[in-house]
This record gives structure tokens, C-alpha cells and sequence, in this order.
């Protein structure tokens, strides 16, 4: 059975799995209260994160949905 963790339980801290850019996806804070801040990279998204965990409020945060950004196609090589 999975244990549900509070973010009181989770580390102070965000450890990298993948080497790659973290460019590719967009991030959404989503507070307990409602609110969402959306953020177009990953750096941003964890200094809000860790803003809030600093000044008390890490309770407040819910979850991040991380979402790929659309890629772009190129259009058929024609003649």
C-alpha cells in the first residue's frame, strides 16, 4: 500500500534525475487556497517553491503539474 506524504514530509531539497534541458515542459503551482502560478521553466518554478517553504507556507503548496511544452513541426520539405 502506498504511504501518502505531506509536503511536511518531502525533503527541503529537489534532486535531478535527468541530465537533459528541463526546458521542454511548463510548471503550475497549485496552492491549497486555489490559486495557480503558472511558470514557463524549471528554475523559476522551484525558487517560487522554495520562497514559500522559507517563509512558512510549504503547507499551503499542493502540487506541481509539470506538462510537456508542444513541439514544433516542421512543415513538409516540398519542392
Amino acid at each position: 500500500m502506498a504511504v501518502k506524504q505531506t509536503v511536511k514530509d518531502l525533503p527541503k531539497f529537489f534532486t535531478e534525475y535527468c541530465p537533459k534541458s528541463y526546458d521542454r515542459h511548463t510548471y503550475t503551482i497549485f496552492m491549497e487556497n486555489g490559486s495557480k502560478f503558472p511558470f514557463d521553466d524549471y528554475i523559476h518554478m522551484r525558487n517560487f517553491w522554495f520562497k514559500c517553504v522559507q517563509q512558512g507556507i510549504a503547507e499551503s503548496l499542493v502540487r506541481v503539474e509539470v506538462v510537456d511544452k508542444e513541439q514544433m513541426h516542421s512543415a513538409g520539405k516540398g519542392f
